[in-house]
């Protein structure tokens, strides 16, 4: 960023994930996203005009108390085929979606996927089962580990 202008800094930035757009991309097929996974994450998920979706911030408590937190289970998944922040940001939103989890962290670097969910309303098994979506695959860790 250090020869931008501060103004066009935004206009040469991904809507989605703020990643440089690339000089020689065709505006056509791509327009304000970097890739067209970007755009497929925006338009599925929806990608406001100021923030990405990573950096959205949008973070609520929703009061719960410690009976609750008993209730909670964190379960990490190992995810092949996760590459860039876009994928972090999707399979995150894959597993909020699912009734009964609370949270979810995805990691590209670790291929791992942390989901925090109520065992009783949303097993273990059909959270792998969503993660495992359009070229991932979702493993339980402990049952990727003991392959390797």
């Amino acid at each position: 960023m250090s020869n931008r202008r501060a103004g066009d800094d935004r206009r040469d930035r991904c809507r989605l994930c703020g990643s440089p757009l690339s000089e020689t991309a065709g505006e056509s097929t791509v327009s304000d996203f970097c890739s067209t996974g970007c755009r497929d994450v925006a338009a599925e998920f929806g990608a406001g005009d100021t923030d990405s979706v990573t950096d959205s911030g949008d973070v609520t408590d929703g009061g719960t108390d410690d009976t609750d937190r008993d209730e909670i289970v964190r379960t990490f998944f190992r995810v092949d085929g996760m590459h860039s922040a876009t994928c972090e940001a999707f399979l995150e939103a894959v597993a909020e979606d699912r009734d009964g989890v609370s949270d979810a962290e995805a990691s590209y670097v670790t291929e791992t996927v942390r989901v925090d969910h109520d065992p009783e309303r949303v097993s273990a098994d059909a959270l792998e089962d969503a993660l495992s979506t359009v070229g991932y695959t979702a493993y339980l860790r402990e049952d990727a580990t003991a392959d390797d």
